[in-house]
């Protein structure tokens, strides 16, 4: 069981770029990621109270939660809906998702985890893999290419924190309710952003809605629950690998 969900989110973590970069044609960066994390975080609120599970989390996780929504709102979200339109969804993607790399190198430090040779010649290789593959587009002559590396980059180490904080706080019986706390969080902090930071515009096409709504069930809402939910009961060096 935990294999399929696991291989879920990967697939649908490697798709979701080039669903932002369509979504990008009808809306300004930090609108949409505010707007998909909204609803995939009013999504997870229906389902705890048709659920009858805990609407609000303990009190001892308040403080890393508003930590956790800090972090990934301001370098994961943010940063994500803004590379693909600078380096390209391919390479926003690629540099994106890694993820699981960086989760290694933290949760050495963080969470006491051992760097294996295995997880090390994993972090080597896939290192090696991303350069090659982003070294035309830090080449290019188009002026975003770089921007958009560094941008994705913090995408992915913003994730990987996220991912460790979560691991420390242990949800147990409250994993739903603090993912759906900490996207709420993040998607306010990110409707805040865009409003001053800027020039914020929307159109409201099928093609922008169904992208919308794709993004927030199963690129936000499912993803973001489903490996909070497999970091409970597996290393995050090992689960990464």
């Amino acid at each position: 069981m935990r294999g399929f969900v696991l291989a879920l989110v990967v697939v649908i973590s490697a798709s979701y770029f080039v669903l932002i970069r369509v979504g990008l044609a009808d809306a300004s960066p930090l609108l949409f990621a505010s707007l998909r994390l909204l609803l995939a975080g009013a999504v997870l609120f229906l389902v705890l109270y048709l659920r009858h599970q805990p609407l609000f989390p303990a009190r001892h996780h308040w403080p890393t939660l508003v930590v956790l929504a800090l972090v990934a709102s301001a370098t994961a979200y943010g940063a994500m809906f803004v590379s693909p339109r600078l380096a390209g969804a391919g390479i926003a993607v690629v540099v994106g998702n890694l993820q699981p790399l960086l989760v290694l190198l933290l949760a050495v430090p963080l969470l006491g985890e051992h760097l294996t040779w295995s997880k090390s010649l994993a972090l080597t290789s896939g290192v090696a893999g991303v350069s090659l593959l982003a070294f035309p587009t830090l080449q290019s002559p188009r002026g975003g290419g770089f921007a958009g590396f560094v941008l994705a980059l913090l995408s992915a180490l913003g994730f990987a924190l996220g991912s460790v904080l979560m691991k420390r706080l242990e949800p147990g019986r409250f994993l739903v309710t603090l993912t759906a706390w900490q996207l709420s969080l993040r998607g306010s902090l990110l409707g805040s952003a865009a409003w001053w930071l800027e020039p914020t515009w929307l159109r409201l096409t099928p093609t922008f809605a169904l992208t919308l709504v794709t993004l927030a069930l199963f690129g936000t809402a499912f993803v973001t629950a489903a490996w909070y939910w497999l970091l409970q009961s597996e290393e995050v060096g090992r689960l990464s690998q």
